[in-house]
């Protein structure tokens, strides 16, 4: 994940505007929408699709008792410091950006239940590797509040 980031950060993550601009795709819009031009910005900020996940992430992290209103274009690129429950907020933030682009990827919109499907599996292998290594209270931290 910190790999992720880092490229995301340093904008070594390709879009189809990057792909079309040296002749490797046909076109550059966005893979979701279709209608604007895909950069960084578009696919995990603007992007009609990309609003309505984040704002069922946003619903979700509430019902969880996280009380966040809403996320800054800012916040979803580096992340929230100085939050309530700060580990858990970001690694989800991360892991959310992380789906999206592989939505991208595959040509395929983000929908919120497969997302939550593939959190699902990342808790198990966390809490499966904190246990090997003695270390649940970090999984507590990062992903205790999942309950799913």
């Amino acid at each position: 994940m910190r790999e992720f980031q880092f490229k995301l950060l340093n904008k070594y993550i390709v879009t189809n505007a990057f792909l079309y601009k040296i002749g490797v795709a046909s076109s550059p819009v966005c893979s979701f929408c279709g209608k604007e031009n895909e950069s960084l910005e578009h696919i995990f900020i603007h992007c009609n699709f990309t609003e309505e996940f984040w704002a069922e992430v946003i619903k979700w992290l509430c019902s969880l008792n996280v009380n966040i209103n809403n996320l800054s274009n800012k916040e979803i690129m580096l992340g929230m410091p100085n939050c309530e429950d700060e580990l858990f907020v970001n690694l989800l933030i991360l892991i959310a950006k992380q789906y999206l682009y592989f939505c991208r990827c595959r040509k395929t919109c983000p929908i919120f239940k497969v997302f939550m499907s593939r959190l699902r599996k990342i808790q198990n292998l966390e809490l499966v590797i904190a246990m090997s290594k003695n270390k649940l209270s970090l999984y507590t931290a990062k992903l205790g509040k999942i309950d799913l």
